[in-house]
């Protein structure tokens, strides 16, 4: 049969056969004369089992395929040397970017406030860096955008804290509670040691119809507005921190004033923002205990 299909197809048989191409006789040659440095598993201390913390073993080592030894092509030095090397050049990587660092962990504290692909991006380059690999060309370009855009409100912010303002009134009120509204305003007092909670021990936070708008610095006496802060009420934020008392005053009038221009609205109260239910309480802005506690 076959000598028939050889009559018939000729050469063109032969060449339809597999060929075997010959292998570089000196990468061979290197191979074979290139010792192999066997070590014993590290996983396993050459047991070739994996054993489990209660002492049970549960196959085979997943390391060494059950060996108990690894051997590779290179010595031990020269492997350690490849790896202080990775080394060296993972730390230069975090040395020259400590400036970038910085920046993505201050922005990643307020993650809450951040679009969450934007977080996830930004957290992802933050891993790269710790990690020693570089970033590209575009991703250090959306860091440097961070950073100016960071840069220029903090330079907005110092622009609007301008001259010195009384705080002595409002702090003299956060000695004997935590917290006070007055006329829309919330202040709260952040703890005195930076580890029971927040970065800012000592400060006061301030909100403005319930949403952070800046603080008040430990020690200080100016306001250092957030970036929403609308400026057109500072008027309004400074004689609520000269004078808590007479602020409350005022705007229980102006609220007294809404409801007799719409019945149904509901009114909190002009210090601790609790709904208020009683008419004499509705009619003058404030609850009987908050009233109490300011001496109305």
């Amino acid at each position: 049969m076959n000598d028939r299909l050889d009559d018939i197809f000729g050469d063109n048989l032969a060449d339809a056969k597999p060929k075997t191409l010959p292998q570089d006789a000196a990468s061979v040659r290197i191979r074979e004369t290139t010792p192999d440095f066997a070590e014993t598993c590290p996983k396993c201390r050459g047991t070739g089992r994996f054993i489990s913390y209660s002492g049970r073993a549960l196959g085979e080592c997943f390391t060494c395929k059950g060996k108990g030894s690894k051997t590779f092509k290179t010595s031990p030095e020269t492997r350690a040397a490849a790896r202080q090397r990775t080394a060296v050049a993972k730390a230069s990587v975090v040395a020259d970017h400590q400036a970038e660092l910085k920046w993505l962990s201050d922005t990643l504290a307020r993650r809450d406030r951040l679009p969450e692909g934007y977080a996830t991006m930004l957290s992802n380059f933050q891993s790269r860096l710790l990690a020693g690999r570089a970033l590209s060309d575009n991703q250090m370009a959306v860091i440097a955008k961070g950073m100016a855009r960071s840069a220029q409100w903090v330079q907005e912010r110092q622009q609007k804290q301008g001259e010195a303002l009384d705080v002595t009134a409002i702090r003299e009120v956060l000695q004997t509670r935590k917290k006070v509204m007055v006329a829309l305003f919330t202040f709260s007092l952040a703890p005195a040691h930076a580890h029971a909670h927040g970065n800012n021990p000592g400060a006061i936070y301030v909100k403005d119809n319930g949403a952070y708008v800046g603080k008040i610095p430990a020690g200080a006496s100016t306001f250092s507005p957030g970036r929403d802060f609308d400026q057109s009420r500072l008027p309004a934020l400074v004689e609520a921190m000269a004078d808590p008392a007479a602020a409350v005053k005022a705007d229980a009038a102006r609220r007294a004033q809404l409801l007799l221009e719409d019945p149904a609205m509901t009114i909190p109260c002009g210090c601790c923002g609790l709904t208020l239910s009683n008419p004499e309480s509705i009619a003058r802005g404030i609850g009987p205990i908050c009233a109490g506690k300011w001496g109305f």
